[in-house]
């Protein structure tokens, strides 16, 4: 097979699956987290763009867990940096399979491989760093519950991942898999 073909071939598989794992009942989930206030189910992501902004007419009673709120939602904004970060891997990933030929040629490295190699090395660290601080954002949100839950009533008790056959609720980060 032509490498070339090969190449497009495994960067339309990749994309693809990208899109199909968006896709899937897991990920609409996270967009669709609860909270139990008092007797009540409270949808902590109204939008996308303002997590967890549907506890703020509880959480504003209190002005330490709304200022870790304001933080946790400061914090989940894009920033330029990861958007020149990805814009610039993604062009030099793209100018490496410019010249996609050279990019299979012999055991030499060319100027084509670094940017190549270079491009998808910066898409992955900003990823994956992305993902991290993401990660990492969520215990500011959990700390903000905690604050109002000393202080003030009705209770509220996060129950982000509901999974399992019974339905079982619990926190969860990461990857999970079921036994």
């Amino acid at each position: 097979m032509n490498p070339i073909r090969t190449v497009i071939l495994i960067l339309t598989l990749f994309f693809s699956s990208l899109r199909c794992v968006q896709s899937i009942p897991i990920a609409e989930k996270k967009c669709m987290r609860k909270a139990i206030v008092g007797n009540y189910e409270v949808l902590l992501d109204i939008t996308p763009q303002k997590k967890g902004e549907g506890l703020r007419p509880y959480l504003s009673k209190d002005e330490v867990a709304l200022d870790y709120l304001n933080s946790y939602q400061e914090k989940q904004k894009i920033t330029w940096p990861s958007i020149a970060l990805g814009t610039v891997g993604s062009a030099l990933l793209i100018s490496g399979l410019g010249r996609s030929k050279k990019l299979f040629e012999g055991g030499e490295l060319t100027k084509e491989k670094i940017y190549f190699l270079s491009g998808l090395s910066i898409l992955l660290l900003n990823i994956l760093t992305l993902k991290t601080i993401n990660l990492a954002n969520e215990g500011l949100l959990l700390r903000s519950v905690e604050e109002y839950n000393k202080r003030n009533f009705p209770l509220i008790f996060l129950a982000p991942y509901q999974g399992g056959q019974q339905g079982d609720v619990g926190m969860a980060a990461g990857l999970m898999k079921e036994f």
